[in-house]
């Protein structure tokens, strides 16, 4: 048996992107990490790891539309395990965190790509919001997703989002014991 009782996979870009809003997942898990003062995250295969007592983060390292070729491996070499997958959502305001424990994809490319690796999209979600720019275009929308999030946002992360995602962690890993 695990010493694992929660496994949290944080979905983003690498790189240049690494960043961005579309990053969000990968981004908070880093405050995650160190808001609980884990290990630093350490490279595997497709991404980055760190376990500390009862809980596992990992950041994909590959593209988002290519999440489920990082994710899954890792979900799988830790099956006994429940797992959320961390990832922005832009229907959600900046600050927002919602948990989601199966159904729609919402049009993400990232978890779309983990529920056809998984082979179903019966698997939990941690929606991070990073809002919605006002148009609808889609020229428009890549360009917010793919662009960092500004000093005031970060701050709203650290500030808003982090407790509240923090307070989900904790919850769902209680409902384990």
């Amino acid at each position: 048996m695990s010493s694992i009782k929660y496994g949290f996979y944080g979905i983003g870009n690498p790189g240049k992107l690494a960043l961005t809003r579309h990053s969000a997942g990968n981004i908070v898990l880093e405050m995650v990490r160190a808001a609980y003062n884990l290990p630093a995250f350490q490279s595997v295969t497709n991404g980055q790891i760190s376990v500390g007592t009862g809980i596992l983060l990992f950041q994909s390292g590959v593209f988002m539309n290519e999440s489920g070729r990082a994710v899954v491996p890792e979900i799988r070499r830790h099956r006994d395990t429940p797992f959320a997958v961390v990832h922005d959502d832009l229907e959600l305001k900046l600050g927002a965190v919602k948990v989601q424990h199966q159904g729609s994809l919402k049009g993400h490319n990232g978890l779309r790509s983990i529920a056809k690796a998984l082979g179903g999209d019966a698997f939990s979600r941690i929606r991070i919001g990073i809002g919605r720019p006002s148009s609808r275009d889609p020229e428009t929308v890549q360009g917010y997703v793919l662009s960092r999030f500004t000093r005031d946002e970060q701050r709203v992360l650290e500030e808003e989002t982090l407790p509240q995602l923090l307070e989900h962690i904790e919850s769902m890993i209680s409902t384990l014991t």
